[in-house]
């Protein structure tokens, strides 16, 4: 159990750790630098594009997204910061996967080194925590990927150092560029703005009277509140209230006692290391608690056969390999939460009142606000739960020595794992790539037009090899057209047969056995529209894809 202790402090930070907390992140995300376009990547890459040619009017441009043509403003839901850093990116490396995954590289390693630093405000491990977060599979695949949050996780926990430490030496450069720093994080990712609350609680807590901190906040406004200016003067609305009546009227994955289930098992399964550490953070007797909650919370979900709209039959018996994962997972996810808690009762402090807040309306946001609970919006969750979990464990009894020492192996555990998901990502990502292809030397020589339906990697490759999106609201297929129907992709609509009938299919199977976006196995680690866990260990899933002739 955790109790009040005297903290263990680390020795004075060697000078190589930032050296070498860069060489193990880059060790660890460089063998997916050529992995294929995937998921909502595409539309930072177009935007990007576009932006070379127009860069005053980033969305000023349509996108087939949602079944028809539309602006990107509408389809769009984030910020244009990280298109403008790709459009740079792409002007002086090349398109190429392997380059733009070259220029995100830095954001990660950004991120990383930010932990490190921060940490020793809050801890006397920063070493240890920094590798904690690199070792979340939340990170670790969200810093494969072409999109913003990797982005905005880096200028956040960059803000909040500065903040900290320009609050501490009433420095006002410092303050300045921790609220331009807040300002790009939210211009990057629109989750950003929930850095406003964190920072402005720990001011209150730390300075207890207003101050200049209150003017440089005045700037973090002033910077949204041009933005959404320029938005609207350019697109007739407001982009970041528009994204924020987005996230949170569009609704999947059922009502709200599911919708918090789904958010523990993503916090539990997305930042495993707390899952695994638990035996030195509580002991025995806390392993016994969470055995006995996994357990408990399996038998009921063997009782109520679903979860969160999925169901746990398969073939007439329970899907116990689900079951079981699932109700690990949660518990994990109660134990982040049980260790923010724990922290705030034991200090009472601004450090764990803002690292309490960090958790819980991160928590909050992506199980509750958000339309969709993903892992990349656990992500910014990863910086708070590496901290309280080394302060977890130089607080441990009996002995803080021991549990750091034998946290290495816990670590290597959630490492591994994260790895191998970010393995069966990049393979699935690989996937739509290969289907996009294959279809297209199949079907060409005997269409005249090929035509599909789904979004992502495999709308971006099988658009660049002349396949044509299928408009809902303006179909007219002859027996000369093909349509393609990937059943695991996303804003897919059913054919009538009087449009076409089914000509032949393709299923391909990628081999980790580790289930990422799967309906049928209940894993949805970019929405759990797709199922209530954010991935799953078991046999791999296969991608299929119906091939339809017009008539």
């Amino acid at each position: 159990m955790l109790m009040r202790s005297t903290v263990v402090k680390a020795p004075v930070p060697a000078i190589w750790e930032p050296w070498l907390l860069v060489a193990i992140t880059l060790a660890c995300l460089a063998p997916f630098i050529s992995k294929p376009a995937h998921i909502d990547d595409p539309l930072f890459i177009w935007t990007a594009r576009h932006i070379v040619s127009d860069p005053g009017n980033f969305y000023g441009f349509n996108v087939h997204w949602y079944s028809t043509p539309q602006p990107m403003s509408v389809v769009m839901q984030n910020p244009p910061l990280a298109s403008y850093y790709m459009a740079l990116a792409g002007s002086c490396l090349g398109w190429s996967e392997v380059a733009l995954h070259i220029a995100f590289l830095p954001w990660a390693v950004a991120v990383v080194l930010g932990v490190y630093y921060l940490a020793r405000e809050f801890c006397g491990h920063p070493f240890l925590a920094a590798l904690a977060s690199l070792a979340a599979p939340a990170f670790l695949v969200s810093s494969t990927s072409l999109m913003c949050d990797v982005m905005m996780l880096a200028f956040w926990v960059w803000a909040v150092f500065l903040w900290m430490r320009g609050l501490a030496a009433r420095n006002n450069l410092l303050l300045f560029i921790a609220m331009l720093l807040a300002a790009a994080s939210t211009l990057a990712k629109y989750f950003g703005l929930s850095l406003a609350p964190l920072l402005v609680v720990y001011a209150i807590m730390t300075q207890r009277r207003a101050g200049w901190w209150n003017v440089h906040l005045c700037f973090f406004v002033l910077v949204l509140a041009g933005y959404e200016v320029w938005s609207h003067y350019l697109y007739g609305k407001d982009l970041l209230f528009g994204a924020v009546n987005y996230a949170t009227q569009m609704r999947v994955g059922g009502n709200w006692q599911s919708k918090v289930a789904t958010g523990l098992c993503f916090t539990g399964g997305c930042l495993a290391l707390v899952l695994f550490a638990i035996p030195l953070l509580w002991g025995w007797r806390g392993t016994a608690i969470a055995a006995g909650g996994t357990v408990l919370l399996a038998l009921i979900l063997g009782v109520n056969k679903s979860v969160a709209g999925h169901s746990v039959v398969v073939g007439g018996g329970m899907d116990w390999l689900f079951i079981w994962q699932w109700a690990i997972f949660v518990a994990g996810g109660a134990a982040v939460l049980a260790l923010a808690a724990c922290d705030l009762a034991r200090n009472r402090d601004a450090k764990s009142t803002m690292l309490f807040l960090w958790i819980g309306g991160s928590f909050f946001f992506a199980s509750l606000c958000n339309w969709t609970v993903a892992a990349r919006n656990i992500l910014p969750m990863t910086p708070a739960a590496a901290f309280l979990l080394v302060r977890g464990l130089e607080n441990s009894k009996p002995s803080p020595a021991r549990a750091l020492r034998l946290i290495w192996c816990p670590w290597a555990l959630a490492l591994a794992l994260s790895l191998y998901v970010a393995l069966a990502d990049f393979q699935l990502a690989g996937l739509g790539k290969t289907a996009a292809e294959s279809l297209h030397e199949k079907l060409g020589p005997l269409f005249k037009s090929v035509y599909f339906e789904g979004h992502w990697g495999f709308q971006y490759y099988l658009q660049q090899l002349g396949g044509i999106p299928l408009d809902k609201s303006n179909m007219h297929l002859s027996p000369t057209d093909a349509v393609i129907l990937p059943l695991g992709n996303s804003n897919i609509f059913p054919l009538s047969q009087r449009d076409a009938a089914l000509w032949n299919e393709l299923d391909l199977q990628y081999p980790a056995r580790v289930a990422i976006m799967s309906g049928p196995a209940g894993a949805g680690f970019y929405s759990d529209g797709w199922g209530p866990a954010p991935y799953l260990i078991g046999p791999p899933p296969v991608e299929r894809y119906l091939i339809y002739r017009g008539q």
